[in-house]
């Protein structure tokens, strides 16, 4: 059975998954990184485990994939958009340069893209033609599915769901846009919901534990985000004509409370006629999400002619 390694490259450490064609993850490990990090180390690093990985691999590893946040230029291999968490990825050209470190082939895509292939690949979105996927993390990412493949704009730019614009009046994100799908349905965004309902911290698992118990400012503040959450499902809905909405992130872990939320503000939100083909589902690839989805990427790839 052919093998890929899969690796989520994140602000503060490094994920690797071996994985086979059918999605079972035959080994895991984890490299913390530090943010001032030298390209030379994280190559070295990298290619280091892979090479470990390969040692122990009973079968034929056919690529490597790699899942990084914001978007690479594939011409040379520079970043555009993202990895400012992560400096050192700006640096050097990661694909050509792993690839000659493993004499192995290297797929690369925005995180949530990644995460949508191995949703289509390995999890809540196989056989499905058309779906969205929402990453609800300390920010929104996310990717879209047309025809069984992934949608990209020019120069193979990721969709930016995070950005959707909901509420001109809302607080601006970083780049001065006003109430995004972000500043509501974040960490922060949940946070301040929270807040407002009187439940302050940063535990957000303990207030979704309230909200599932049925703690009526929990519930008031789940609510106000999964309405938000709702209409830009409905949006995506409308423009794309999706059939499921795949959600998935940290924040996705509340539970029923959020999505019974989302499933009662959608209507408000969704064309009519498109509304009932629309389902909204939990990922099925939980901590291995990003992992799953690079490795997806390298099995796409190879199957791939050409």
């Amino acid at each position: 059975m052919s093998l890929a390694v899969g690796i989520d490259i994140g602000g503060t450490g490094i994920k690797y998954s071996l994985v086979t064609e059918v999605g079972e993850v035959r080994r895991r490990h984890y490299h913390p990184l530090q943010r001032g990090v030298a390209y030379s180390e994280l190559l070295s690093e990298m290619a280091g485990t892979v090479a470990s990985l390969a040692a122990d691999a009973s079968d034929k590893i056919i690529g490597i994939g790699l899942a990084t946040p914001g978007h690479i230029e594939r011409i040379g291999y520079t970043f555009v958009d993202g990895g400012e968490n992560l400096p050192a990825l700006g640096e050097g050209r990661i694909v050509p340069d792993l690839a000659d470190a493993t004499d192995l082939p290297v797929a690369i895509e925005n995180d949530g893209l990644a995460a949508a292939m191995g949703e289509m690949m390995f999890g809540a979105g196989q056989g499905v033609e058309n779906f969205a996927m929402l990453t609800l993390g300390t920010g929104v990412g996310g990717g879209l599915i047309c025809g069984g493949r992934p949608n990209h704009g020019p120069g193979r730019q990721p969709p930016e769901f995070g950005a959707i614009v909901l509420d001109i009046a809302g607080p601006p994100n970083t780049h001065g846009q006003p109430g995004t799908l972000e500043a509501f349905a974040g960490k922060a965004g949940f946070a301040a919901a929270f807040a407002r309902q009187g439940l302050i911290g940063d535990d957000l698992r303990a207030h979704f534990a309230l909200a599932g118990q049925g703690h009526e400012p929990a519930v008031r503040a789940v609510d106000a985000v999964a309405l938000r959450i709702a209409q830009a499902i409905g949006i995506i809905t409308n423009i794309a004509n999706i059939e499921i909405c795949i959600i998935g992130g940290g924040v996705s872990g509340a539970g029923p409370v959020l999505f019974e939320a989302i499933e009662r503000h959608l209507p408000h939100y969704t064309w009519p006629a498109l509304y009932p083909n629309v389902r909204i589902v939990s990922a099925k690839n939980g901590n291995d999400a990003g992992t799953l989805g690079a490795a997806a990427l390298a099995f796409d790839a190879n199957a791939q002619p050409g």
